[in-house]
């Protein structure tokens, strides 16, 4: 019994217990995502991965305590003790291959592949796994907790242009936050990530609603005071960025080619710098979003961020970053070329 939405075009036998079977299973996932073989028409991922053991337990990863409490969460909604009745059949493949760490290097490639295909598509409604939750999400999640260095590519595949029928698959972010709190991994993480909501939700924003009356936010991811902290924190975060935009291109709100005109790109106007420091300073400097109708983005910019006004710091850190890179940060032919990633006929 597989839990993916509609019945399966590809199906990929394999057993759990053999490295060499489950290297094959990654890579043939990945050849799959790439050349949009494992989606439908209707944006469905109809590719699944058949253990060959007709039997599956929390016992077989007792030995493996994150790997374990990560399944146990979530199977236990279903009460049922064979793993192959209530979990994705990609969660139970990533779940068998992370227990081999000469697996990684395949592993961090399949994610990659996942990264990819999202980022050129960037539209979550062509990447549904079921009718709630988008394909790849529990593989990229049981890498970020297993191996927290690779959690950029969970909020990577976390794609600017989502669907708001998947909105319940942002705030997965939010225990992975919750847990690692601020830390090289965690960090890289928000610098790889061009979806505001998860950002957000990495640094809390949902918890002012909880106490809309003084308008407090309690987190264990204050990006601003860790910077003020010391040089080092900062230079770090800047670093970080640098990396970032090297490897991977900034993604904008909306892709052009498929959206109303009112919602086009304006690419003149768009700056990931200040949207990442607009995110961390509202930690600090909260507002009602819902109410604040006579909000200024220019005023609130004159508020310090680190140690001057957010606008000369968000200059300075814009002109940092392209200096080190030597171009740009927003390039809109850029953008037109990562979608060029996927297959030819998947560029719909």
């Amino acid at each position: 019994m597989a839990l993916e939405e509609f019945e399966p075009k590809h199906t990929f036998t394999y057993n759990p217990n053999q490295t060499d079977s489950i290297r094959k299973a990654l890579q043939q996932y990945a050849n799959w995502v790439l050349t949009g073989e494992a989606f439908n028409e209707y944006g469905y991922c109809v590719a699944i991965f058949n253990p060959e053991t007709k039997y599956i337990t929390l016992n077989d990863f007792e030995h493996y305590p994150v790997i374990h409490n990560f399944l146990k969460k979530e199977s236990e909604r279903f009460g049922r003790d064979n793993l192959k009745e209530c979990l994705l059949t990609e969660t139970l493949l990533f779940a068998f291959a992370l227990r081999h760490p000469e697996l990684t290097e395949e592993i961090v490639k399949t994610s990659r592949a996942f990264v990819t295909y999202a980022r050129a598509l960037n539209d979550s409604s062509k990447m549904w796994i079921t009718c709630e939750a988008p394909f790849a999400l529990n593989p990229l999640l049981l890498l970020a907790y297993v191996y927290p260095q690779y959690g950029y590519l969970l909020t990577a595949f976390y794609v600017p242009h989502w669907d708001e029928h998947m909105g319940g698959a942002l705030f997965s972010i939010s225990s992975w936050i919750m847990t690692l709190g601020i830390s090289r991994d965690t960090i890289k993480a928000f610098c790889y990530c061009d979806n505001e909501t998860v950002r957000e939700l990495m640094l809390c924003h949902d918890s002012i609603y909880e106490s809309e009356e003084n308008l407090e936010i309690k987190n264990n991811f204050d990006l601003i005071s860790y910077f003020r902290e010391s040089k080092e924190h900062f230079q770090l975060f800047l670093d970080l960025l640098v990396q970032r935009y090297n490897d991977m291109p900034y993604l904008p709100p909306y892709a052009e080619d498929y959206c109303i005109t009112e919602y086009s790109v304006n690419w003149d106007q768009l700056n990931p710098i200040a949207d990442l420091v607009k995110n961390m300073m509202f930690v600090h400097y909260p507002y009602n979003k819902l109410d604040d109708f006579d909000f200024s983005i220019d005023n609130y910019f004159t508020q310090t961020f680190l140690h001057k006004s957010a606008e000369d710091e968000i200059s300075e850190i814009k002109h940092y970053i392209e200096q080190k890179l030597g171009h740009l940060i927003v390039n809109k032919n850029v953008f037109k070329n990562n979608k060029a990633l996927l297959h030819p006929n998947q560029n719909h």
